[in-house]
């Protein structure tokens, strides 16, 4: 009697019972039972399974400038943690391998899983999946910066006799100093760069600023050289001398400001011969350039100015007024004083002269068409709007009070007075009326 092994399972032991014997008779593979004409024969094989085996490998791959290893990757599968590289003895069924991802990293799952890491293992299976982890080279994240850096070097030239050193030459960009050498980082703008000089040296401005101003964008780094040479000194032995030392000559910009700002270099500075030099004019908050003098002259409210091909001395100065508030208006945002709007002033009304009025020529006349014709003088003086006066709280101090009762009978005997000819007038013209009215009454007829 034979059995085909099936895959995946082997062959444990097999038993046969003769009919009649209360025990069946133990076979070993490979033994052989005698059965006798009319023996009925029951036999058993037992077979037990052959347990799938399954291996993860973990590679990773640093060419990218990551530097995890394969410890930092957990690996799983299903639910249940494995090493990597090592055989794990499974039951049949369906998993799922995986690992602890990192997002810097690209994951590639090969061999016997599929690309989700999924994987039928069968009685017997001997399989393996290999996860490999390539690290991504980092993006270049976009350049956010609102800041770029400026580096002012100073060179000191002493051929002729000077002994001034770096240290004896102060720099500044705008106002901001700064060290010679080093950068330094300032918001994207416009940028002058300048010096405290010293007399006797002649000044040269290179590289990214070359004419002593520089706009400077996000992420920029401009460098920026001042060389200081010192001048031979003439000799002033044989009388008076005759004339300048030419090419070597030196000149002086001074520049000034009133109060509300600032010009840029400021105080007396030497520029040699044929430079150009900048100067900026910037006014404080709440106040305008008001006017810019060059060598006396107004050249308007600029913010800079620039002197070509020097060849003398100059100077220049910047003024600067307060910005006018408007009535209600005002430059701070913290505890604004309030600006009180004046009481307008009533439109002056004509003064009759009570002292001496000139009574009418001729008296009214209301025959005809009941018109009222006036010849009469009347003296009337205009005088100019009071000068009103507002305090800090914002009150009227040439308007009058609130008149009293006494107050208000006096307001009205001085208008009666001042009014005494009107009202005759109009008691005249009413009187005039009602006797028209009777008048007509009395001669109308009455038809029969």
């Amino acid at each position: 009697m034979v059995e085909t092994d099936s895959t995946g399972w082997n062959f444990s032991g097999a038993s046969c019972e003769y009919e009649g014997e209360s025990a069946g008779v133990s076979i070993e593979n490979g033994e052989s039972i005698y059965i006798d004409s009319g023996d009925s024969v029951t036999c058993s094989f037992i077979n037990s399974v052959i347990m799938p085996k399954l291996t993860v490998t973990k590679v990773v791959i640093n060419d990218n400038g990551r530097t995890k290893t394969v410890e930092e990757f957990p690996l799983f599968v299903g639910d249940n943690p494995v090493a990597s590289g090592i055989l794990n003895e499974l039951n049949p069924g369906i998993y799922t391998v995986s690992e602890t991802e990192d997002v810097n990293y690209q994951k590639t799952i090969t061999g016997d899983c599929d690309a989700g890491g999924n994987i039928t293992l069968n009685p017997g299976d001997v399989k393996s999946c290999t996860i490999t982890n390539n690290d991504i080279a980092p993006i270049e994240e976009e350049n956010t910066e609102i800041q770029g850096t400026i580096t002012v070097t100073k060179v000191v030239i002493n051929n002729n006799g000077g002994t001034k050193t770096v240290a004896d030459f102060p720099l500044f960009v705008n106002t901001t100093p700064v060290t010679s050498g080093e950068a330094a980082s300032f918001d994207a703008g416009t940028y002058t760069i300048s010096e405290t000089q010293q007399s006797g040296y002649t000044a040269v401005i290179s590289g990214d600023c070359a004419e002593g101003s520089i706009v400077l964008l996000a992420g920029d780094e401009k460098n920026c050289t001042i060389t200081n040479d010192d001048v031979a000194q003439e000799s002033s032995s044989g009388g008076s001398g005759g004339g300048g030392g030419g090419g070597g000559q030196v000149f002086t910009i001074t520049s000034s400001n009133s109060t509300g700002g600032l010009v840029n270099p400021l105080g007396s500075l030497s520029v040699a011969s044929g430079n150009s030099y900048t100067v900026t004019i910037a006014p404080d908050s709440g106040f305008q350039i008001a006017d810019v003098l060059v060598d006396g002259s107004s050249v308007g409210s600029q913010t800079t100015y620039t002197f070509s091909n020097i060849s003398a001395n100059h100077t220049i100065s910047a003024s600067f007024s307060v910005i006018p508030i408007i009535a209600g208006e005002s430059t701070s945002t913290e505890n604004p004083i309030p600006v009180p709007t004046p009481t307008p002033t009533p439109t002056p009304t004509p003064e009759v002269n009570t002292t001496n009025p000139q009574p009418p020529t001729n008296s009214p006349d209301i025959s005809d068409s009941g018109a009222t014709d006036i010849n009469n003088d009347v003296e009337v003086t205009l005088q100019e709007p009071p000068v009103e006066t507002i305090a800090e709280n914002g009150t009227n101090l040439n308007q009058p009070a609130a008149l009293g009762e006494s107050d208000g009978a006096n307001a009205f005997l001085q208008w009666i007075g001042a009014n005494w000819l009107w009202l005759l007038i109009l008691i005249l013209l009413l009187l005039a009326a009602y006797w028209y009215y009777q008048y007509t009454k009395k001669n109308q007829t009455i038809p029969s």
